[in-house]
């Protein structure tokens, strides 16, 4: 569950259009409800893997997007 309560969406389900080669940056940070700043600081931290398809444009795994998801939770 999300911290509003809402059972999170499996990263895959966010994807539009299918799996394709992935999120973008702006589709993934919606999915962790950060900024794409942020998100690109976890990146270059090597806390999340990206899919380089060329120098300008990078994917995210929805498969990594819920690993890291899942690293993330607290048990309590």
């Amino acid at each position: 569950m999300s911290a509003l309560g809402r059972r999170q969406k499996p990263a895959r389900e966010h994807a539009a259009g299918g799996f394709g080669y992935g999120l973008t940056l702006a589709e993934a940070a919606k999915v962790l409800g950060i900024s794409v700043r942020h998100l690109s600081r976890l990146i270059s931290l090597g806390q999340l893997p990206v899919v380089k398809l060329s120098t300008r444009v990078v994917r995210i795994s929805p498969a990594d997007l819920d690993a890291y998801i899942e690293s993330r939770r607290e048990s309590r």
